[in-house]
């Protein structure tokens, strides 16, 4: 059969993507450990506009980080231990996984992330702690009763503040606001919104994105799915699927 040399993606080489040989379950590692998050992070990092936007964001990032620290290293008016501290934190290059390019507003809300690290590592530094949605900081409304006050926010449609008490168990807490934002979507919106996720599929999406993006055909990726028909169309709609996954997880 001759060779599908049409409608080919990317033919960087594998190390310069940063992604596995898909040839090789297991260069991909223990998948089966893997959390939500850090399958969130591997179809995000395998976009093409996350990658040229980390290219072009991170070396100018890492030289201003560089000459901000150079010359906080030639200021003379820091205590011994501020200069020291300062001198055992030089920035952090943009090969490192402990790395983020920095996300303005505009990118926060295209990429859904506060700032992104290398998308050619996937195991990244603290990648819990570190690679959030943006969604997730909805919620990053403080203060107390007394003689402090809750910091000004505009909250967005659909968008409903609820105040926890510190001082009591959180179980209740939680199950009430539960219940009565379960009872707001059925209200505002006439439904639960919600995604539908098959994870037993997110390996074989993964490694037919690496495969395209290698140059395999559409028949070598076909073989990846013994469960199928093994046809070219059903490793293309394979493709498309994982693709979607990319842009919308």
């Amino acid at each position: 059969m001759a060779r599908d040399k049409t409608d080919r993606t990317d033919k960087t080489p594998p190390a310069t993507r940063g992604t596995p040989d898909w040839r090789d379950a297991a260069a991909y590692g223990d998948v089966k450990r893997w959390t939500l998050g850090r399958w969130r992070w591997e179809f995000f990092r395998r976009r093409d506009d996350v990658r040229a936007f980390f290219d072009e964001r991170a070396e100018p990032q890492y030289e201003g980080d560089l000459a901000g620290w150079q010359r906080a290293c030639a200021r003379n008016d820091f205590k011994p231990a501020e200069r020291a501290y300062i001198l055992e934190h030089a920035p952090i290059k943009p090969d490192d996984p402990r790395f983020l390019a920095r996300c303005t507003p505009e990118e926060q809300d295209r990429f859904g992330y506060i700032s992104v690290f290398n998308p050619r590592i996937g195991d990244v530094s603290k990648f819990e702690n570190d690679v959030e949605r943006r969604d997730s900081f909805e919620w990053a409304v403080s203060g107390e009763r007394g003689d402090k006050v809750l910091s000004g926010i505009k909250l967005e449609k659909y968008h409903f503040v609820i105040a926890f008490s510190i001082a009591r168990p959180l179980a209740q807490q939680l199950a009430d606001a539960a219940r009565n934002l379960k009872g707001l979507q059925k209200y505002r919106l006439g439904h639960h919104p919600q995604k539908r996720r098959h994870p037993t599929k997110w390996f074989g999406y993964l490694r037919a994105l690496d495969a395209r993006e290698a140059g395999a055909t559409w028949q070598e990726i076909s073989a990846l799915y013994p469960q199928t028909n093994q046809t070219e169309q059903a490793a293309r709609d394979t493709w498309e699927q994982a693709r979607a996954l990319c842009f919308n997880f």
